[in-house]
């Protein structure tokens, strides 16, 4: 995932992988990924400031669009 948005502008446009989510039920403003970065360094932050990479890391590996279970998924549930 790479960091954009982040009120530390060094920050923003690094890459890392998520390796925590803290979910605060009673305040969502406050829920945050810890983010390990390419470097080593961990830091946490904002959902909104996590942008997903594609698969294959490169331009064109996806249409961008999240995928779900589909109809194997719901066949699954019944």
């Amino acid at each position: 995932m790479e960091l954009h948005g982040t009120s530390r502008a060094d920050l923003n446009g690094k890459r890392g992988v998520a390796t925590d989510y803290d979910r605060y039920r009673a305040d969502p403003t406050k829920d945050r990924y810890t983010v390990r970065l390419d470097s080593g360094e961990a830091f946490k932050v904002k959902p909104a400031s996590v942008r997903a990479e594609e698969a294959g890391g490169g331009a064109g590996a996806g249409n961008g669009k999240a995928k779900g279970k589909g109809k194997k998924g719901r066949a699954a549930r019944k």
